[in-house]
């Protein structure tokens, strides 16, 4: 029997007429399309057309989420819920996600989950977030390992664990992700006893928990760890020989971090917040960064290391998220980007924020940041987003012309607004490729084609701006673009009035 054809018709261009084409597929293919469109726009899309009506019944993502729940009250959402798990047909669903209040019945909920689990689902995402004040109780049990759920994301409520000899479940979960979740039990021992199979586990703004100890010596999939303002925690001790990436964000005053057998750990976020809450001196010796390739950190970061020698020997790139209420200053960031050796990449986000040339700069660290005698011996690329054409903040880039001498290319990205984050774009490489030999180089003595950094510009700039750039960055060598449209290109060393 000869398939049914469907046409669907597309519009081409050409350089004079507009170009209507239509394309034959069988619709057993057209099906198989719609079953990998979320539940809602397939029903949408299978609505214009008679044959596809009913074609959402083989989605394979039952996404009755925030967009699918708008505009309705709490029982129409579940009754819509419930009458397409009973008219779903597929035989596979890749995806559930739910977004219910803590009025959800329990019995429904697992009728659901038993639906989907002999239906193979891989990820389940359940966000209580409706409920506000009041959470729903979550039993740990419902993901038990006989369930084919690989990834489980929990938002808004209470996880009730029993006792740990007594707990079977969640033994193949891959990825377990935790926002705003009280936690009723001992997480550290779950994943440390169970989930054998654990590649990632992220925890944000949950509660429940005070001491974080992830030991996890003979797992050999989990890479990575994410604590995002966790304010209970009080202690993180992380001994994963398998881990690659670490993200922190929170208080540093009240929380002891210790790292053991990280020999693969290369990505790092120590993001501190509160300048108030810092401790004197950052103590860093239970962290082993030894073999970090990429370090975010914020300027509260660089504020407790201050006086404290220390070295990060791989790291190649440094992104510095610099907060608006921080005294972090120039020096601070030269001071502690030396601490690199094989830096090769900088980004600083300055959007938002102003160096402070108060008294404390003026009287003591402007003298050190002038007389810096170290050199960025392998650093290659740099961006800086929210450049302002201050005094200071041109001072920050000419420390990255005269002390790079393998600077290729520099991007200044001024913010449409002061409170707009801008994206990053990626960096034109010049064509220049010559470079100058590190042990001869120096900024008073550049000869013509030892290197040409591109400066990129981006965004508006008033021309008076750009003389001011280009007038004060003295004794280097470069040329600075907007756009696709080159502004300035120097073949001789530039010379401040």
């Amino acid at each position: 029997m000869p398939f049914k054809k469907s046409c669907i018709r597309g519009e081409g261009s050409s350089t004079k007429n507009k170009i209507i084409k239509s394309v034959n597929f069988p619709d057993e293919v057209v099906e198989n399309i719609f079953s990998y469109l979320p539940v809602k726009l397939a029903e949408r899309i299978g609505a214009r057309a008679e044959r596809f009506r009913c074609s959402w019944k083989l989605s394979h993502y039952l996404d009755f989420d925030k967009d699918f729940a708008e505009g309705m009250t709490q029982k129409e959402y579940v009754n819509t819920v419930v009458w397409i798990m009973m008219f779903h047909k597929g035989t596979k669903v890749r995806r559930f996600r739910l977004y219910s209040d803590a009025s959800l019945d329990h019995d429904l909920f697992q009728d659901w989950l038993d639906i989907i689990d002999e239906k193979g689902v891989e990820e389940v995402d359940l966000d209580f977030s409706p409920g506000k004040k009041e959470r729903f109780v979550f039993y740990s049990h419902l993901i038990d390992s006989e369930k084919t759920i690989k990834i489980l994301k929990l938002t808004h409520c209470k996880v009730n664990f029993p006792p740990t000899h007594e707990f079977t479940s969640w033994s193949n979960l891959t990825s377990i992700t935790l926002r705003r979740v009280l936690l009723d039990g001992d997480l550290n021992e779950i994943v440390n006893a169970n989930c054998f199979l654990l590649e990632k586990l992220i925890l944000i703004q949950c509660r429940g928990i005070e001491m974080l100890k992830i030991l996890c010596s003979g797992h050999k999939w989990f890479k990575m760890l994410k604590v995002v303002s966790c304010f209970t925690i009080h202690e993180i001790i992380i001994d994963v020989p398998t881990l690659t990436t670490f993200h922190y964000r929170g208080y540093a005053h009240d929380v002891d971090i210790s790292i053991d057998s990280a020999s693969k750990l290369q990505d790092v976020v120590l993001y501190f917040i509160s300048r108030r809450t810092l401790p004197s001196i950052l103590d860093l010796d239970e962290m082993d960064l030894n073999h970090v390739e990429t370090l975010t950190v914020s300027s509260y970061f660089i504020e407790a290391l201050k006086q404290q020698p220390i070295i990060i020997p791989y790291v190649k790139e440094v992104q510095i998220l610099m907060e608006k209420t921080s005294n972090c200053n120039l020096y601070d960031i030269a001071n502690f980007l030396i601490s690199c050796p094989l830096l090769e990449r900088v980004f600083i986000d300055i959007n938002g924020f102003f160096f402070n040339d108060g008294p404390y700069w003026m009287h003591h660290d402007a003298k050190r940041f002038l007389e810096f005698s170290g050199w960025f011996t392998h650093l290659k690329s740099v961006k800086v987003i929210g450049f302002k054409y201050s005094h200071l903040d041109i001072l920050l880039a000419r420390l990255f012309l005269e002390k790079s001498p393998q600077l290729r290319n520099m991007v200044l990205t001024t913010a449409k607004s002061r409170s707009e984050k801008v994206e990053m774009k990626d960096i034109e490489y010049p064509n220049h490729a010559s470079v100058c030999d590190t042990e001869q180089y120096s900024p008073h003595a550049l000869k013509v084609g030892d290197i040409t950094p591109l400066i990129v510009l981006q965004y508006a700039t008033p021309s008076n701006t750009l003389n001011t750039l280009y007038g004060r960055l003295s004794n280097s060598m470069f040329k600075i673009v907007s756009g696709s449209k080159a502004l300035f290109n120097t073949n001789q060393s530039i010379h401040s009035n």
